[in-house]
């Protein structure tokens, strides 16, 4: 009976022990396996795409980035080095150049909606172009306060996780500004595919760090002014009080920033002050209705007829404008026959720096569209009337190196939904944009129309015409060849320095159809024919600028929790 006994709790322990056993070599393995799958020390290449917030499409900063990236590796950790490069493009006799002046991310938004209400931290600038000014940064000329006297960035080094496939950023790009203030901040996604990573060197590359010299990091201040001159270039909507405390907190913290001698603790009292002056910003209230002297009339009834109403394109957040504003006359033509409702847009060219780009292939949602929670809109498009094209001084069609055909007035149907709330969701298309960065030239919008400014329209001198023709000019861009400063130097005031870096070409070939562009688009139509072509239309949009108010809202809890 003990022998039994014995036995079976001789047993019972070789069983347990061979269980612990078999465990323990699984454990292993799976050790040995996640050991297996890290990389080495050394400078690997990876292929990314920089995509719109809300969409699959390119995002504007996606062709200022070269392709490849280089992939470093140090001792298990992972640093992504992005070299920018000018974003260029040709109107006319005119060469456009500009480059990615800013760029932010966030290292702890893992979600699929944009992280509007988290604070973007600077990501490491390496070097900058030395000695490259346009017409934005120039020192004494520059027209972007935000980017006046500023270096753009060359090299830029952004830390990652082994594997993760999506960072959300936020970038500046001057040129943008320039065609739609506010235009210039937009959110993006930097997307990287693991599975084109390939070593190309033992060792890491000479990042001309400054090495042991202790310097004063004015990123986060940097990075602040940024979003203010963001905030301040739509100072209409905020009350006189709090813009003015916040242009008075900008020029305090730039003085901070330019000073040589500025130490750590007076970079961080400029933080605190800027970033409270931000959250601080009070919208105007709305007065709209107190200014109506005249009758309001019931547009959901109106009399056959012609109206004017007032409107604006905004981007699919439904509160700031989209670049495509700047094309349309704002006064809107409304007609109504036999109780149906049409409007009319008159065109007109996005000014460039004395020259001009037009909208093409304008289509709108059919009544029943839907839309996600960004109010991004879905659902069938359809094709507008083109009444007339856009001419030269000479009476013919324009025609520039994007095509030809460009409308000059479009009618189409007023949905039902638009006359309960305004919005009247719209797809263009901006040959120029898509030609600076591929992808980025169609855009969802929203036509927003001021129900209460309808009024009859007695005669035609209400619409005023807005044609612009493309007038006669030469530029040129910047030389090929440009210098590199480290990231040491100052950002708004330059320094020499002896280095000399020629700037790479793009490489934007890609083995993966997600990481490709297409070239650039246009579409046609007759003229007063309505295309009744219909298309299942997947969502597609710019991201919010305007948003940049709620991005920073967690600064102040965030600089507390950092100790600053």
């Amino acid at each position: 009976m003990k022998k039994r006994r014995f036995i079976k709790c001789i047993s019972f322990i070789s069983a347990v022990m061979l269980c612990l056993s078999m465990i323990m070599s699984s454990f292993h393995q799976k050790i040995e396996a996640q050991a297996s799958q890290t990389l080495s020390n050394g400078t690997y290449t990876i292929k990314g795409f920089v995509k719109n917030a809300t969409s699959d499409q390119a995002s504007m900063g996606n062709a200022g980035i070269v392709q490849p990236m280089q992939l470093l590796v140090k001792d298990g950790k992972y640093t992504i080095r992005m070299e920018c490069q000018a974003l260029s493009t040709k109107l006319g006799s005119v060469n456009f150049k500009g480059y990615l002046a800013q760029m932010g991310y966030f290292p702890d938004w893992d979600k699929k909606s944009q992280p509007t209400n988290e604070l973007a931290e600077p990501i490491k600038v390496e070097s900058y172009y030395k000695g490259v000014y346009d017409k934005y940064n120039d020192p004494q000329k520059g027209t972007d306060s935000t980017v006046k006297g500023k270096l753009y960035p060359h090299y830029l080094n952004l830390p990652v996780d082994y594997e993760k496939k999506q960072i959300w950023i936020q970038v500046y790009v001057p040129i943008m500004e320039e065609i739609n203030q506010g235009s210039g901040l937009q959110y993006a996604r930097l997307q990287l595919d693991w599975t084109t990573v390939k070593k190309v060197s033992d060792n890491l590359p000479d990042t001309d760090n400054t090495g042991d010299t202790k310097t004063v990091d004015k990123g986060g201040l940097q990075y602040l002014i940024l979003s203010a001159n963001a905030l301040l270039s739509h100072e209409n909507l905020y009350t006189k009080t709090t813009i003015n405390t916040l242009k008075k907190s900008v020029a305090n913290a730039k003085a901070v920033y330019n000073d040589a001698d500025a130490t750590q603790a007076q970079v961080k009292q400029q933080m605190k002050a800027l970033s409270a002056a931000i959250t601080g910003l009070k919208e105007k209230t709305s007065s709209s209705s107190k200014n109506t002297t005249s009758k309001t009339l019931n547009t959901k009834n109106l009399e056959n007829g012609t109206y004017a109403v007032s409107g604006k394109i905004l981007k699919t957040d439904r509160k700031s404008e989209s670049m495509s504003n700047e094309a349309i006359n704002h006064t809107i033509k409304l007609t109504v026959k036999s109780g149906k409702y049409y409007l009319t847009l008159d065109f007109k060219g996005l000014n460039m720096n004395s020259q001009y780009g037009y909208l093409k292939g304008l289509k709108y949602y059919a009544s029943g569209y839907k839309t996600n929670s960004s109010h991004v809109p879905s659902g069938t498009l359809k094709s507008v009337t083109i009444n007339s094209y856009q001419k030269d001084t000479n009476g013919k069609k324009i025609k520039d190196d994007y095509g030809t055909n460009y409308p000059d007035k479009v009618t189409f149907p007023l949905i039902k939904e638009a006359l309960s709330d305004g919005y009247v969701p719209l797809q263009v298309f901006v040959p120029v944009m898509d030609a600076i960065s591929p992808g980025s030239g169609k855009q969802a919008v929203y036509l927003k129309l001021d129900l209460s400014s309808v009024k009859t329209a007695k005669n035609n001198s209400v619409f005023k015409d807005s044609s612009n023709t493309a007038p006669a000019s030469t530029g040129s861009s910047s030389g090929a060849s440009f210098e590199t400063a480290s990231a040491s130097d100052t950002g708004f005031k330059t320094e020499e320095t002896s280095n000399q870096t020629q700037t790479t070409g793009t490489d934007q070939t890609s083995s993966q159809t997600a990481f490709t562009t297409n070239a650039v688009q246009t579409e046609g139509s007759s003229t007063g024919q309505t295309n009744d072509e219909e298309e299942q239309d997947s969502p597609l949009v710019v991201p919010s600028i305007m948003s940049i108010l709620m991005s920073v809202i967690g600064i102040v809890y965030k600089l507390k929790s950092r100790g600053l």
